[in-house]
């Protein structure tokens, strides 16, 4: 029986090196890579491509059937969209596979993609995804960002609102979990006292707290007149990581300004990676940064949603623990040298419409530990694991007539599939905050490598088509 194996391939055998020669458009002073289907020596299928600075651009294939060459090509725009690059070609034979996974361009006699389709990677754990497969398929929520990228400077505030009204006064029920209490965040102490948040949960760098915090109370202040006018103070929420190796971090060079921008930016598609407050984030020994995945539950008859946002930044020098669907990617990696144990941190944001109360959400932010377990973490002494948790479901509304506060709160015995759900898209946030960064040189001219540059060792955990 034929091995049905596809795999990315950066370098060739004799074979393939044949074919590519044969070609028309082969030129020998590109660098190819490859799509195979089967064993070398026995490929029953393959895609040969020049690997250009833009673009995957082809030259060569066999793809004997529809259903093979699907896959085949599948496999590559899976491939360039995690590169940031398109796919160009001469052949408008190549049309038919690539018209459903974006927009193709002709400019003169060459064609282009522009992959605009891909919403995952990696498949983790069993449960569904939601529509985009971020934390904004919970109903109501939207995810902002403004980035600053100027040479020294790396870093950037993502904003996530729990619902686009007015959260001071129709709050939404919390939880939070420091797991590893190396960090510096601002408002949960309330959250735990009081089960409720009621601003924008904004992430940012750790010496930025203060000039991100006072942005957003400023801004709660104008959304507010009552704000210790006529009724209390607000608790802002803003968590961190530590940029500083990428960032120079010392300059605080993050304004009121940004924060309100980072805020007003806030939409249901947010690009993940290099961006935000995850702009100059370090994990597992690549490249960090904003990742993001959510999951269907299904309780009796109705749907739910629940959403993970990480800005992964822990172990930031260190490869050797990496680990993606239980495969120890480090171990692989012998060309890259062992880089100095270190600690960083993570920032978890948990959302759903389940109907849970702050005690629930207090335990379902504590599994989203065992997601980072999975992906190689083990929250280093100084490490900052923060979770915080919240549900859209019944508001707390700030000004009520009613005495009492009345709600529906999901049983006890249905809380498996959420400390589930939480597992498996915690794990791929992180995965996806690695997959989605690009390589970064920034301040004292330290560089950090994309994961997306070593794919060759992983292609084949990455989803099929």
């Amino acid at each position: 029986m034929k091995n049905n194996k596809i795999k990315y391939q950066t370098t060739a055998n004799s074979n393939l090196i044949s074919k590519m020669k044969n070609s028309p458009y082969y030129r020998n002073d590109v660098t190819y890579h490859f799509i195979t289907r089967g064993e070398p020596g026995t490929y029953n299928a393959y895609l040969i491509f020049e690997y250009r600075p833009e673009s995957f651009h082809l030259i060569d294939d066999l793809l004997p059937t529809d259903e093979i060459a699907a896959a085949i090509i599948f496999r590559m725009v899976l491939i360039a969209d995690l590169m940031k690059k398109k796919i160009t070609y001469s052949n408008p034979g190549y049309n038919f596979y690539f018209l459903k996974y974006g927009s193709i361009q002709k400019i003169d006699s060459i064609f282009s993609l522009t992959i605009t389709t891909m919403k995952r990677y990696v498949e983790i754990g069993s449960l569904p995804i939601g529509q985009n497969n971020t934390i904004t398929d919970v109903p109501g929520v939207l995810v902002g960002h403004l980035t600053l990228r100027n040479g020294d400077i790396n870093t950037g505030i993502t904003a996530v609102l729990p619902h686009n009204g007015n959260i001071y006064r129709d709050k939404v029920l919390a939880g939070c979990h420091v797991f590893n209490g190396f960090g510096k965040s601002l408002g949960l102490m309330q959250i735990e006292e009081l089960g409720t948040i009621e601003t924008p949960i904004l992430l940012t760098n750790t010496l930025s707290i203060g000039a991100v915090a006072n942005g957003l109370i400023l801004y709660m202040l104008a959304q507010n007149s009552e704000i210790c006018n006529s009724t209390g103070t607000v608790n802002p929420l803003v968590l961190e990581c530590n940029d500083g190796y990428l960032n120079k971090i010392r300059n605080i060079t993050l304004t009121n300004a940004d924060v309100i921008t980072a805020i007003e930016n806030a939409d249901v598609l947010f690009p993940q990676g290099n961006v935000g407050a995850g702009m100059g984030m370090r994990c597992l020994g690549f490249k960090g940064g904003i990742g993001s995945a959510s999951r269907i539950v299904k309780i009796k008859d109705k749907i739910y949603t629940l959403g993970v946002l990480v800005n992964s930044n822990f172990q930031g020098s260190s490869y050797q623990e990496l680990k993606i669907k239980g495969r120890n990617i480090g171990e692989l990696m012998k060309e890259k040298s062992a880089g100095a144990a270190d600690q960083g941190s993570i920032i978890v944001v948990i959302a759903t419409d389940l109907p849970l109360n702050p005690l629930q959400l207090n335990r379902v932010a504590k599994r989203a530990e065992i997601g980072i377990g999975n992906t190689g973490g083990y929250a280093a002494h100084g490490s900052g694991d923060i979770i915080v948790a919240f549900s859209v479901s019944n508001k707390y509304h700030h000004f009520s007539d009613n005495h009492l506060f009345l709600r529906e709160v999901l049983h006890d015995d249905y809380l498996n599939l959420a400390f589930k759900a939480t597992v498996e898209a915690t794990e791929e946030a992180i995965i996806n905050s690695m997959l989605h960064a690009q390589p970064l040189t920034g301040f004292l001219n330290r560089s950090v490598q994309s994961l997306s540059q070593y794919i060759e060792l992983f292609d084949d955990l990455l989803i099929e088509g």
